[in-house]
């Protein structure tokens, strides 16, 4: 079924308003997978469990691109994980134990996950941009699948070695597919524009707070909780409602529906999202209601598209990606490992 499956800066206002340590070595950890069949999974097959290392897996954040998929998390702080192969058995490419910073990072050494990369993680080109408590890390990622190291870090660090800046501390980040431009988002002030044509300088411009009052002054807004971008439209989860945008030529948000596009349908409507993730046809948005008079049952709603829903998906996971073939589910449901289900 999966297989067939500011220049515009006052709009967004409207808009919104309305609206590591576990292995010692270099060598690829070993993979335990665990075959099964959960009839609860709905449209999905269970067909492994993965942990890397041999012991608790815990992924913070997944991004997936160039038949791999880039993780955040612990032991391996930093990972890219071939599926191409086999995309029920990821082999590790590459990853970045604790020991090995100082080839990851030579130019700023002390990265740690949960500072860099707990967050978010965005990828584009041969660079992934990931983020956590203490700000963001542009990383090199290619083009050898063998490799990556960490070319900027922003803020840059202080005289000290450290600095945080809580407007680098990206909760979610997603790039415009053919444009050199990414997106981040905080969790309540307002989303950034970035421009990475050049890589070792990252231009940024603060697009906008996510509301203001009636005197043009920012008001706090909970949370931003995922990003994605899907057939010209920006797909913002903001824990109590799905944001739609349209994405101008100039990459650039304004409103949607325009008068030749569908509304936003009513199931969308009442998504309550804790995450959100999109491949080139399909988006996946992970309901998570905050109480039970919103009507959907908590789990993946999948939308083509025109925004049709074509499926669902009765898991709860903390952090999930989807192969860009649509043909497998990732998803961290328990700290411990990654399991991959396989579309019916």
């Amino acid at each position: 079924m999966m297989a067939t499956m500011k220049k515009q800066h006052s709009f967004l206002f409207l808009a919104l308003l309305i609206a590591l340590s576990a292995c010692t070595d270099a060598r690829p950890p070993r993979v335990f997978k665990q075959d099964g069949y959960l009839p609860d999974t709905g449209p999905l097959i269970q067909v492994a469990n993965v942990q890397f290392g041999g012991g608790t897996t815990s992924v913070y954040a997944m991004a997936s691109a160039y038949g791999s998929l880039f993780v955040t998390g612990k032991p391996f702080w930093f990972a890219r994980w071939d599926i191409t192969a086999d995309p029920e058995n990821p082999h590790s490419t590459y990853a970045a134990y604790p020991d090995h910073l100082n080839t990851f990072s030579p130019a700023y050494g002390g990265w740690v996950v949960d500072q860099f990369g707990a967050s978010a993680i965005g990828v584009f080109g041969n660079f992934a941009l990931t983020s956590g408590s203490f700000g963001a890390s542009l990383l090199q990622i290619g083009p050898s699948a063998q490799n990556a190291q960490e070319v900027v870090r922003l803020p840059p660090p202080d005289k000290s070695g450290q600095g945080a800046d809580p407007s680098w501390e990206f909760k979610s980040i997603a790039a415009i597919p053919n444009t050199p431009y990414v997106f981040g988002f905080t969790e309540q002030d307002g989303a950034y524009k970035i421009d990475a044509s050049n890589p070792q300088y990252l231009s940024r411009s603060y697009l906008a707070p996510y509301s203001r009052d009636a005197n043009n002054m920012p008001i706090p807004v909970c949370c931003n909780t995922g990003a994605a971008v899907l057939a010209g439209k920006m797909f913002m989860a903001m824990r109590n409602r799905l944001i739609v945008l349209n994405i101008s030529p100039s990459s650039d948000f304004t409103p949607y529906p325009t008068q030749n596009q569908p509304p936003v349908p009513q199931i969308m409507q009442q998504m309550q999202p804790v995450g959100v993730f999109a491949t080139s046809r399909y988006l996946y948005v992970h309901h998570q209601p905050t109480s039970a008079n919103t009507g959907q049952r908590p789990g993946i709603y999948v939308f083509d598209q025109n925004l049709n829903q074509v499926t669902y998906f009765p898991i709860q996971p903390f952090v999930f990606a989807i192969s860009q073939d649509d043909s497998h589910v990732y998803s961290n449901e328990d700290d411990k490992g990654v399991k991959i289900y396989r579309f019916r």
